[in-house]
Formats: structure tokens, C-alpha cells, sequence
């Protein structure tokens, strides 16, 4: 399950979350839109908080590719 699917399911906020972890919110939000991957001992803390609902290869599993749109004239 993707963190911001298990967020959204047990009615977490991403600050909450964040505070309950000691890092920034911007942190959850970056690894939620998949822009960041957690370190491994964040990642650790994510995948105890969540009781493995969320999982490592999840989290790790590498940041999300954005297409690069070119506009044409």
C-alpha cells in the first residue's frame, strides 16, 4: 500500500504523521507524491508506524518519472 493511500484510509494528516515521525511535513508530503524516497531508517520508521501496511519496496521503490511537456509554437 502507498503511504498516501494508507494516510487517507486511517484519517491521517500529513503533519500528524509528520510530528509522530520527527521529520517535516514536506518530507511526508514529498515521499506521499513519490518526488523523494525516504532513507532507510525513515523508511524503517514508516513501515513499523504503518505495522507493514506500508512497505519497504513501496517507499523505495523510486521516484516518480514526470514527462517533460515542451510547448510548441
Amino acid at each position: 500500500m502507498e503511504l498516501k493511500e494508507y494516510l487517507k484510509e486511517e484519517g491521517i494528516t500529513q503533519d500528524g504523521f509528520a510530528r509522530f515521525l520527527g521529520v517535516s511535513r514536506t518530507c511526508i508530503a514529498n515521499f506521499c507524491q513519490k518526488r523523494k524516497s525516504p532513507s532507510l531508517e525513515t523508511a524503517n520508521f514508516i513501515v513499523a508506524a504503518t505495522k507493514g501496511k506500508v512497505t519497504f519496496q513501496e517507499l523505495l521503490s523510486g521516484k516518480k518519472r514526470r514527462e517533460k511537456r515542451f510547448r510548441k509554437d
